[in-house]
């Protein structure tokens, strides 16, 4: 395993005793335990590499998030929906994180025309600065589909970079296949307390 996650770097070899395999490649995980000295071996080039052993007495899955991009404040939404047409957009959570911002939402089509909404086209506008969402790949996070017809949703995390923890409006563009239908920008000020 790896211990520095975002290089891929520092190995450690952890032993845990236990009938069933907990763990699966690209798991991220929280290990307790007690370090019992280091192990030496050969990587796939044959480079000789030293790591230490650590005894594990609990390992617990978590996501992405919890390993590498902690919450340093979450702000909880409740009720922040926006409707036109009965397309719908909801803002459920903020994350604040030292590497990146996660915003939490969710769309709901029951208009009548197929309505899409791209992650990449959303802007957040914080003390007069622009952020434009910002990909984490490591991350897996669940994304937003666009194209959605109607009666259907669609739930996800869109990551933009790292910002203060204040307020600030985040702006979705969306759009109906009903020409008839005039879309504003979807326009959420959010208060960081």
């Amino acid at each position: 395993m790896f211990t520095d996650i975002e290089n891929s770097d520092r190995n450690t070899v952890i032993a845990y005793q236990s009938d069933e395999a907990l763990v699966s490649v690209d798991d991220y995980v929280r290990v307790t335990g007690v370090v019992q000295g280091k192990d030496k071996g050969y990587n796939v080039f044959g480079g000789i590499i030293s790591a230490p052993r650590v005894l594990a007495d609990s390992i617990e899955i978590v996501s992405y998030a919890e390993a590498a991009a902690p919450s340093l404040k979450t702000v909880e939404l409740s009720g922040v929906t926006q409707d036109q047409y009965g397309y719908s957009i909801t803002v459920h959570k903020v994350e604040f994180a030292e590497k990146e911002t996660r915003v939490y939402v969710s769309i709901q089509n029951n208009g009548s025309s197929s309505f899409s909404v791209y992650s990449f086209n959303t802007k957040i506008v914080q003390d007069g600065k622009q952020y434009e969402e910002e990909r984490n790949y490591r991350a897996d996070y669940p994304e937003i589909q666009t194209d959605l017809q109607p009666g259907v949703s669609t739930q996800g995390v869109i990551a933009f970079p790292a910002m203060n923890q204040s307020d600030f409006q985040i702006i979705f563009e969306g759009y109906s296949d009903n020409w008839d239908e005039s879309i504003e920008d979807y326009t959420f000020n959010i208060t960081v307390q």
